[in-house]
This record gives structure tokens, C-alpha cells and sequence, in this order.
């Protein structure tokens, strides 16, 4: 398949407080909007900013039979395409840049034919260490059957190394039992060999652990992650926040959970480092989904929650107290955050558009936050169609990278983003 990127640099204009993508002639500077698209719809982008220079994304293409390609781009510092990889039956869960090339965290996807319905797609996990020319060099498969020979499924979530060199990954498996729970797991993997050096899982009773895309490893060597702990029954969905917090190879040390008694759910986005321990992200809202707003909270390095640290907004972007945070007119979501130099936190969120701001369906929110969780600045970006926020890292010179969709006419196209320290394409 062939891929069409096309650029647009912007000095973005405000329209009744959103700022609106223009075309601009192409220039040199060090904020840009590019956008990549194609006759075919690309979901759920992921980017990291590469060791070696430029931007390393990734992409879904959703395919028929609940299958999907992965694609993945190499861009120079203004997100200009280098080259391109197309990984089919897959979807690239997490990136590692390294010196010499990435490590790649993958679902493989099977479509078998011919077999019980709750067989027919099956996913493997698949770890895959790729030059810096995109070929790969090595690959981890994680895959196993029950005793009845039916497919577990394995999902990729998170890579780091610990402190010796070795691959950490974070996962999560179900059975195929329609009455067991998604159960996550840690593993850690020989960097020389790809074989594996042990394998952990945790669980909980009668709820499905969904993980963020991240895992972590604290100062003193124990891995840290975030997820949401669910219960689903039709349309609705039970859900508090789990951060876990373990020894390597070993069971829990701590398992903090936000909301657990909550009439509500909180669904959890990111989880991310600063200078004074994690910030996490996520999705407030009636059990249906309707009504969310974003929720925010600190979290301390041993895996706790920081007493009076979580905050509640809105679309507007304006803090909601403990009395009004069930209120919500409309639907915002808290995508992903990242930890700046100055120790706060900027939040991407996806946010729906008002008579008074933005350009109509949803746009993407950026909140800036200090160390406290209290409001800095905020930025509103959007255009034509429905954005939507999917990452955010901060850049070695202080900008913010963003990676999002923009939907338009039923095609969902990449955004690129690299924004000032202020959130602006401006200079």
C-alpha cells in the first residue's frame, strides 16, 4: 500500500477560541502540523521522540474480521517520512527507540477459519528488535494453549529495561472462557538470546485488568503501571483505577486503587514520570460512558495516591469542584499526559466542541498543569472534521509533540503535532 504524507505548517489562527489548521507556505522553524493520509482510515497513533533524531510513529489500518496492519514511520525532526514498514495481521502496542534501532511490542493477530466462533481471532504477543532502517533483526513470541488446545490471547502493553540491560514487557492475557477476567503479567526478556528469564501475572477477583500502554521502573528498581480495573454487563462498564506496584518477578508490594467506591467509573489513559514521581490520566463518567469528564492524579514513587491531588475538568477546561464533577454536558476524555522540566504535567485530551467554542464534532485539549495539578494555560486545536488526541511527549527543547487523528468524511487521517512550550504552532 502506498502512503501519501502531506504537510501542513500553520500559524495557527483562533476561531472562537480554537485554533484552526491553515495552509502555510513551507518554512523552516521549529513548531509544525503534518498530517498523513490515504484512502484508508488510520486509528490510534503512538509516537516517540527517536535517540538518534526525528520521530518514530506508529499507526492501525483496521482491516475486515476484527484483523489490522500496523504501519510504521520514520520522520526526520520535521516530520518529514524517512521510510515507512508495513507489519501485516498486527498492531504495534508500545516503542522503545534505542541507540541502534527500536524495540517493537505487537499484538499478531490469527484469523483461523473453521473453528468456534470464540476461536476465530486469536493474538499472540510478538517483541520484535528492528534496525535503523527498519528491518528486523530479532523476534519474541508470547503464545500459549490450555489443555484442551484452544489459543490464549496475549496482549502487548509496555516495554522498559530494568537495571541490568533486560527487557521488561507488561501484558495482559484472557482465557478463552467466557466467564474469566483479563489478567496482566510482567516478563522479562535476555536482550541478547530474546528468550524469556521469568514471567509474573496478577489478577483480581472477578474484574478485568486493562492496562496503559506504559510500564515503569521506579528509583528503587520495582516496576509501577496503571490500569483500569472493570467489570462490563452490556452497555455498561464498573471501572476504579489500580496502580500496581511489585518487586520483579515477585508478587504485589502495593496495589493502590482511586474510585473504587464510586457510583461512576474512572477509566484510565497514561500514566507518566516528572521530577517529583507519576501523573495519571483518564476518563470520568456514568457507567455507560456518557457524561465524562477528565480526571487527573498524582502518584507517589512507591505506587500511592497523592491525598488531595486529584483534579476533575471539563471541556472548557476549567477545574470542576468534588460537588459538580458528575456535570457534563458533553463528552471529554483524558487521552495521555506527559511530565515536563519543570516538573508539572501537560495533559492531551479529546473534548467536544460547544456553540461558543471550537469548530463543531470533538477537538483536542491541551491542559498545562504545575507540580500541584493546578491550571497553568490551556490550548484548543481543531479544524475541519473530529480530532482526537492519542500521545504527547515532551522534546529535548521544551515543545511538545502530539500524535492524533483528524477525522474527516469517514477517513481517519495521522496528526502530527510539535507545539511551543505554551502549546502553540507559533514561534
Amino acid at each position: 500500500m502506498k502512503f501519501y504524507p502531506y504537510c501542513i505548517f500553520a500559524c495557527l489562527s483562533l476561531l472562537h477560541g480554537c485554533a484552526n489548521f491553515e495552509d502555510k507556505e513551507l518554512t523552516k522553524r521549529s513548531t509544525f502540523a503534518r498530517f498523513y493520509g490515504n484512502d484508508v482510515s488510520y486509528l490510534e497513533p503512538i509516537v516517540e521522540v527517536d535517540i538518534t533524531g526525528g520521530y518514530i510513529l506508529s499507526t492501525t489500518i483496521p482491516k475486515e474480521d476484527s484483523n489490522s496492519d500496523a504501519l510504521l514511520i520514520k520522520t526526520d525532526e520535521d516530520g518529514k517520512t524517512l521510510w515507512q514498514v508495513t507489519l501485516e495481521n498486527s498492531a504495534i502496542r508500545a516503542i522503545k527507540p534505542l541507540s541502534n534501532g527500536y524495540l517493537l511490542l505487537r499484538d499478531r493477530i490469527e484469523i483461523n477459519v473453521g473453528v468456534p466462533q470464540t476461536e476465530i481471532v486469536n493474538t499472540k504477543i510478538s517483541l520484535l528488535e528492528m534496525d535503523l532502517q527498519g528491518n528486523i533483526s530479532k523476534e519474541f513470541i508470547k503464545s500459549e494453549t490450555t489443555t484442551a488446545g484452544l489459543e490464549i490471547d496475549f496482549h502487548g502493553d509496555g516495554i522498559h529495561f530494568d537495571e541490568t540491560g533486560d527487557i521488561l514487557l507488561l501484558g495482559s492475557f484472557v482465557q478463552p472462557d467466557p466467564n474469566s477476567y483479563q489478567t496482566s503479567f510482567t516478563e522479562s526478556i535476555d536482550p541478547l538470546t530474546f528468550s524469556s528469564n521469568w514471567s509474573q501475572t496478577y489478577s483480581l477477583l472477578e474484574r478485568d485488568y486493562e492496562n496503559c500502554r506504559v510500564l515503569h521502573v521506579t528509583p528503587d528498581q520495582n516496576l509501577l503501571w496503571a490500569s483500569s480495573a472493570s467489570i462490563s454487563e452490556q452497555n455498561s462498564k464498573e471501572s476504579y483505577a489500580s496502580i500496581s506496584y511489585v518487586k520483579p518477578n515477585s508478587t504485589f508490594e502495593n496495589n493502590s486503587k482511586f474510585g473504587e467506591n464510586d457510583s461512576r467509573r474512572h477509566i484510565v489513559a497514561d500514566i507518566r514520570k516528572s521530577i517529583i514521581g507519576f501523573g495519571m490520566v483518564g476518563t470520568y463518567s456514568e457507567t455507560n460512558g456518557q457524561n465524562a469528564n477528565i480526571f487527573f492524579l498524582r502518584v507517589n514513587n512507591t505506587g500511592g495516591v497523592v491525598a488531595g491531588s486529584e483534579r476533575y475538568f471539563d471541556g472548557h477546561s476549567e477545574t470542576l469542584l468534588q460537588s459538580d464533577r458528575d456535570d457534563s454536558g458533553n463528552q471529554d476524555e483524558g487521552n495521555a499526559l506527559t511530565g515536563t522540566q519543570d516538573g508539572g504535567f501537560v495533559l492531551a485530551c479529546t473534548v467536544s466542541s460547544t456553540p461558543d467554542k471550537g469548530n463543531g464534532g470533538t477537538d483536542i485539549r491541551i491542559i498545562k498543569l504545575n507540580a500541584f495539578g493546578d491550571i497553568l494555560w490551556t490550548e484548543l486545536i481543531g479544524g475541519p472534521g473530529d480530532e482526537r488526541a492519542n500521545a504527547i511527549r515532551e522534546t529535548a527543547d521544551g515543545h511538545l509533540l502530539i500524535a492524533g487523528t483528524n477525522t474527516l468524511n469517514g477517513l481517519s487521517s495521522i496528526v502530527l503535532l510539535k507545539l511551543n512550550d505554551t502549546g502553540s504552532l507559533s514561534e
